[in-house]
């Protein structure tokens, strides 16, 4: 009985061990997340704030863009143009194939560039693309030489345009992380949030159209009535074409986090379920760590002109808030300091710290890096330091001619009159050692 008792409990323990272990294991790896959880070919979660990469799966690889490259039009529309501007259609405006994207837009029709806008970005139109291209730089070519300055003048250098609207060509490409800087630059514009987040608009009747039409964006995680709605999210661009699969750029705010995922040749419903993964592990994993000034300023380096000390150039950066996995603090972080022995005058002043942040112990992604650059400040000497640097500089230099002459011409002369000298006392110490023999010789002569 005794032994079935202790059976009985065995079990009943091994049980709750076990039931337990798997809630904690399920527990650690609820907010896990490996590249392997992700059908997109490329994919990449940026803090919009920071810049600072929390996921990336094969981010700086070159893609197809798609319908994404509307966001750049869109961007390029909203700093060159006023929203009341008419836009005239061209025949070359509406020279593609009409299977794709459009609203339908004709030679001569006009609508104003809010129209054009709403047309861009919520059903996708290439037809508005390439009218807005043609209204703000004259030619579709030009408007492309636009947005590729445009990208590449905000760290986008892995990006080239050929078009306003993303249909493939050879050299149309761009890269998840160009993706995601474009996005950070463009959300900074009020007037593109406007267009980039909304969800339905009526673009009214126009000179060769007397119908209203309806647009509807094709972001559905925007829309509340769609299986793929996700509340969090504020702006999205899909794209798709043959080469490039389904892509699409999101941005998502919580607690005043904002997030930018973009995926690149997904699925047609996997763009969406890759981007809610994203963002649940972007807002779920990861917490405000502070990093202290201290860790980021008191960097110095001199300023030289010809030899000469000039000034000097100090780096700083203020205290910063970053994000890291839930449980790693700011004890974790490991620090590199990349600063110059010296600046020439005249040259940039750069330095920059590398932050190595930790995953959590259950993530099998590789640790975050993060490059914080260091502001520089440059004091220049007064005429009086200046002076006496050239002074110095003057002593140092006499003090290196005598070094140099020391070594180049006393030193090998003095060790050749002392090698002289010793081979003067050898030859007569061994001619008196001979005399003495002989005297001897002569001596010992004398007496036989």
């Amino acid at each position: 009985m005794l032994l079935r008792f202790l059976e009985n409990k065995l079990r009943k323990l091994s049980c709750i061990f076990f039931a337990t272990v798997i809630l904690i294991a399920l527990n650690i790896n609820a907010n896990a997340l490996s590249i392997y959880d992700i059908d997109a070919e490329t994919a990449v979660l940026m803090d919009a704030e920071t810049g600072q990469i929390l996921f990336d799966k094969g981010m700086k690889k070159r893609m197809h863009p798609a319908s994404m490259t509307k966001i750049m039009t869109g961007l390029l529309t909203m700093e060159k143009t006023l929203i009341d501007e008419v836009v005239t259609v061209s025949e070359e405006a509406v020279e593609f194939d009409y299977a794709v994207s459009n609203i339908a837009l004709v030679p001569g029709e006009e609508l104003t560039v809010d129209s054009a806008m709403y047309a861009l970005m919520l059903p996708s139109a290439n037809d508005a693309a390439n009218a807005l291209a043609e209204h703000i730089a004259g030619t579709q070519a030009q408007f492309a030489r636009l947005m590729t300055e445009r990208a590449q003048g905000i760290g986008a250098v892995s990006t080239n345009f050929s078009n306003a609207h993303g249909l493939a060509e050879d050299m149309h490409y761009t890269t998840a992380y160009d993706m995601a800087l474009i996005t950070q630059e463009a959300i900074k514009n009020s007037e593109f949030m406007r267009y980039f987040g909304a969800q339905r608009e009526t673009m009214p009747a126009t000179n060769l159209q007397e119908e209203e039409r309806p647009l509807t964006n094709l972001g559905y995680m925007l829309l509340p009535d769609s299986l793929a709605y996700y509340p969090e999210v504020t702006g999205q661009k899909v794209g798709y074409t043959v080469p490039s699969g389904h892509t699409m750029s999101t941005v998502a705010v919580r607690d005043g986090r904002t997030l930018i995922c973009v995926v690149m040749k997904s699925g047609m419903d996997g763009k969406f379920y890759d981007t809610e993964k994203l963002l649940d592990y972007g807002f779920d994993s990861f917490a405000n760590v502070n990093i202290p000034s201290t860790k980021l300023s008191g960097f110095t380096a001199p300023v030289m002109e010809e030899n000469i000390n000039v000034g000097e150039a100090s780096f700083s950066a203020e205290a910063l808030q970053v994000l890291a996995p839930v449980g790693i603090t700011e004890a974790d972080i490991k620090y590199e300091y990349k600063l110059p022995e010296f600046i020439e005058k005249g040259n940039d002043a750069t330095a920059k710290v590398v932050l190595t942040i930790p995953r959590a112990r259950e993530d099998s992604l590789p640790s975050l890096q993060m490059t914080i650059p260091l502001s520089a400040s440059i004091t220049y000497n007064t005429a009086e330091e200046m002076a006496d640097a050239e002074k110095m500089n003057d002593s140092e230099e006499m003090s290196g001619l005598k070094f140099n002459l020391f070594f180049v011409i006393i030193l090998p002369v003095g060790i050749l009159v002392f090698w002289i000298k010793r081979r003067i006392a050898i030859k007569n110490k061994r001619k008196r050692r001979l005399m003495a023999v002989e005297s001897r010789r002569r001596a010992m002569g004398m007496r036989d």
